[in-house]
């Protein structure tokens, strides 16, 4: 009995760690690598979610802070997607899903993107598994199109379809 009540601290340390890091998430981390981002998500089966955005985009910060930052705090979302950030314009330097240094920059206008917020999809190989999201559309309905987003990333992951070859 003595044993069990000295472990017990030890057991709601352990119970409430997750709890205490997911609470402490104030933005949606930048990737540093997108190569290891995506074997990340590959490992469970789920798709990278890159959201783009640029300093001072009022809506940029509405996605991060309204839905991308409470997905990654729940729980449930933590086997279902990697969440990262790159952002348009930016000269900061990280590697691409082929391991090659590039700049944030680069990779975005790499893919066309120049609108933002954009949502992108991506397996493990850097092929896109799900249709994006531009802009920031009908709020209402904005977490749903993601769910969409991850569950039609997912499914494709799966039976190894991607929907646009070229990336």
């Amino acid at each position: 009995m003595k044993r069990a009540l000295r472990l017990l601290p030890i057991l709601a340390w352990a119970l409430t760690a997750p709890v205490l890091a997911a609470s402490e998430i104030k933005d949606v981390p930048h990737s540093r690598d997108l190569g290891s981002d995506g074997k990340l998500a590959a490992a469970h089966q789920a798709p990278l979610m890159v959201v783009f955005t640029s300093p001072g985009c009022h809506y940029c910060a509405k996605v991060k802070n309204e839905y991308l930052i409470p997905m990654l705090k729940d729980p449930a979302y933590r086997d279902k997607v990697v969440v990262r950030q790159v952002e348009v314009g930016s000269d900061k330097v990280f590697h691409g899903f082929d391991g090659k240094k590039l700049t944030e920059g680069e990779f975005a206008a790499d893919l066309n993107i120049y609108m933002v917020p954009t949502i992108k999809y991506f397996d493990a190989k850097g092929r896109e598994v799900a249709k994006g999201i531009v802009g920031l559309l009908t709020p209402d309905y904005y977490q749903g199109y993601l769910d969409m987003g991850i569950d039609d990333g997912s499914q494709n992951i799966r039976q190894g379809k991607a929907i646009a070859e070229d990336h």
